[in-house]
């Protein structure tokens, strides 16, 4: 079981830090090898040598020039339609939109036979069920039954 540590840095594990991050370990394997059980200390000891993040196993968090300017052109699209089109996912779209400080034109928008669905088979069987059938997130299946003023009946 890892422990919550403070380490004592020296040039050995400086050594075994850069050694990991050139082999492209991440920050909580990294941890685990040092025995903690949070990659703080990890963060931080990279940043006060200069160790730069490398990119994750199959280059998927490299943001080329390219990726950065089709995010800029391409606000009118959904972060998943953009997803699929650069290979990455929804959530990593929506974090370096953020980062970039760009807003998205585009949302989704609930389609009529999602708005059936729910109106249908809600009250039955929840929020779980339209989630899994529509890819809504579950708090917005919430925020819709209460705006359609649908409410989940008593089992």
């Amino acid at each position: 079981m890892a422990k919550h540590l403070s380490i004592k840095w020296d040039d050995e594990k400086d050594d075994a830090l850069k050694t990991f991050v050139e082999n492209n370990y991440d920050d909580w394997e990294i941890a685990e090898y040092f025995g903690l059980d949070c990659n703080y200390q990890i963060k931080k000891r990279r940043y006060q040598l200069g160790i730069l993040r490398r990119p994750a196993r199959g280059g998927h968090n490299v943001w080329s020039t390219e990726d950065i300017d089709y995010l800029r052109k391409t606000l009118h699209l959904t972060a998943q339609e953009v997803s699929q089109h650069l290979d990455k996912s929804k959530i990593a779209i929506e974090q370096k939109r953020s980062e970039l400080g760009l807003k998205s034109t585009s949302r989704r928008r609930w389609q009529p036979w999602e708005l059936q669905l729910m109106k249908e088979k809600y009250p039955a069987r929840g929020a779980q069920y339209i989630a899994a059938k529509t890819g809504w997130y579950k708090s917005a299946i919430w925020a819709k039954a209460c705006q359609l003023g649908l409410v989940r009946e008593k089992r």
